[in-house]
């Protein structure tokens, strides 16, 4: 796993960085196994946004480790916890109570 940000990006950009592989890792066991798994790169979506931009390589396919983690079915719903706790908790999110978002019945 290795999260990416610009090389020019601010140091609060490299804070969320830590703080996302942090809390991705606690939930999905997949630590970095690349030289960098805290990485800059010079990639579109990190150096023309106007807000933090961070992008998440969850696992390589190379990998002898790797690949039986991320073929397993609860990979991505670990791995998606970890993200989520991270907004949660550096956002300062709260649960919506608002009906109005509830999710429809998949029966129809």
């Amino acid at each position: 796993m290795v999260v990416y940000r610009h090389p020019s990006s601010l140091s609060k950009t490299k804070d969320y960085q830590k703080k996302l592989y942090d809390k991705v890792i606690k939930h999905n066991k997949l630590k970095g196994n690349r030289a960098s798994p805290l990485a800059t790169g010079n990639f579109h979506i990190t150096r023309e946004s106007k807000m933090s931009a961070l992008i998440l390589e969850n696992g390589f396919m190379d990998s002898k480790t790797d690949v039986p983690i991320i073929l397993r079915d609860d990979h991505a719903r670990k791995t998606a916890a970890g993200i989520v706790e991270f907004l949660v908790e550096e956002f300062k999110l709260k649960k919506s109570l608002n009906k109005k978002h509830k999710p429809k019945d998949s029966t129809g």
